[in-house]
C-alpha cells in the first residue's frame, strides 16, 4: 500500500502482487492472513491492465469464481465489491477493439 507502488514504473508489479492476492484469498478468506477487506480492495484497482498476460489470468479467474455459487465473491461483504470489478472489466473490454486481445 506504499505510495510508490501506484506509480507508473511499479504499476506492474503491483497488479501482479494484487493478483495474487486475490488468488489467495479465494481459498483462503478468514484465515487471519486475508481478510475480505483485502479481496474488495483489490477488486477496487481492477480492471488490471499493465501486464497483459497477468490481467487475464487474474480477470479470468475472478469471473470464475463470480460463476461458483459457493465462492467468497457472493458474500455480504465481497459481493458489492465484485459486482463493481465485474461492470469495470466489462467496460473496459467494450472499450477495446475488436481486435484486442483481452
Amino acid at each position: 500500500m506504499r505510495e510508490e507502488a501506484f506509480s507508473p514504473e511499479n504499476m506492474d508489479a503491483t497488479e501482479n502482487a494484487m493478483g495474487a492476492l486475490a488468488k489467495i484469498a479465494y481459498k483462503h478468506i478468514g484465515s487471519g492472513q486475508v481478510t475480505e477487506a483485502d479481496l474488495c480492495g483489490v477488486f477496487s484497482f481492477f480492471p488490471f491492465k499493465e501486464d497483459e498476460c497477468e490481467a487475464q489470468t487474474s480477470h479470468r479467474i475472478f469471473i470464475e469464481q463470480v460463476m461458483t455459487a459457493d465462492s467468497v465473491v457472493h458474500s455480504a461483504a465481497v459481493k458489492p465489491a465484485a459486482q463493481t470489478a465485474l461492470n469495470k472489466i466489462k467496460e473496459h473490454v467494450s472499450n477495446e477493439s475488436p481486435s484486442a486481445d483481452v
